[in-house]
């Protein structure tokens, strides 16, 4: 296996076409430090189905010329995947290299909130997932975020997370239900691709994840279903 080393710029602080903000300082170190440490995985086009095996990261954050500052990455990978995967990119006219992906807070408790809630702010607007709760215990928190990815042509990403504490008080198939209330919401999308994306914190600390590409609602409830269910294996 022929590998590759390939250096690129991961984001920087330049005004977003589109937004209303800016990458600050913080939070290029934060992404800088995450790539390094291995914390955020390479996916192709944001999506979580294919991850790129990459060795040997090194990142940080340069200063530019024109001023601006700019988190790189610098990695080893599969020379055969790396050249399918620019080939791609040059198949659908995308201007190429890395981009990232990020949350900005919308409402609610900011961290550590019982539920999360996110969607991608391309095709939500902020009372589409803000009503994405109604179906939510009042007795829990929660936190509702704006997903932006920075990408040619981002996937509907929708994010639901919920903690330890949720698994204590409510059943897993009345949790189901709740979950799959507030996911079906976010269907149909303006996008032909919907990633559903699901996390869970478990009384130890750890997290567990999933995910399902589906426009599907039955579809989506299945694996709902079987996600919270995996709670009492």
């Amino acid at each position: 296996m022929a590998m590759k080393r390939v250096r690129t710029r991961v984001a920087s602080n330049h005004p977003l076409p589109g937004k209303d903000f800016v990458l600050d300082e913080s939070a290029l170190d934060q992404i800088a430090d995450a790539l390094a440490t291995g914390t955020t995985p390479m996916n192709f086009n944001h999506d979580p189905g294919r991850q790129l095996e990459v060795q040997n990261v090194t990142a940080g954050v340069e200063q530019l010329d024109d001023g601006h500052r700019a988190a790189w990455a610098e990695f080893d990978v599969d020379a055969d995947d790396w050249a399918a995967i620019q080939n791609e990119i040059k198949e659908q006219g995308a201007p190429g290299g890395f981009s990232i992906a990020f949350f900005e807070h919308l409402a609610g408790i900011s961290g550590g909130a019982d539920f999360q809630i996110a969607a991608d702010a391309s095709y939500y607007t902020d009372d589409e997932i803000l009503s994405a709760a109604s179906g939510l215990p009042s007795t829990h928190t929660v936190e509702f975020s704006r997903i932006h990815q920075l990408s040619a042509l981002p996937d509907a990403a929708i994010f639901l997370k919920y903690g330890a504490s949720v698994l204590l008080a409510i059943p897993a198939n009345i949790l189901a239900a709740i979950l799959y209330d507030s996911a079906k919401r976010f269907l149909p999308s303006r996008s032909h691709r919907n990633v559903f994306k699901f996390e869970r914190r478990e009384a130890d600390g750890a997290t567990t994840k999933a995910h399902i590409v589906t426009s599907d609602p039955e579809e989506l409830r299945r694996a709902i279903e079987a996600f919270v269910n995996d709670d009492e294996a």
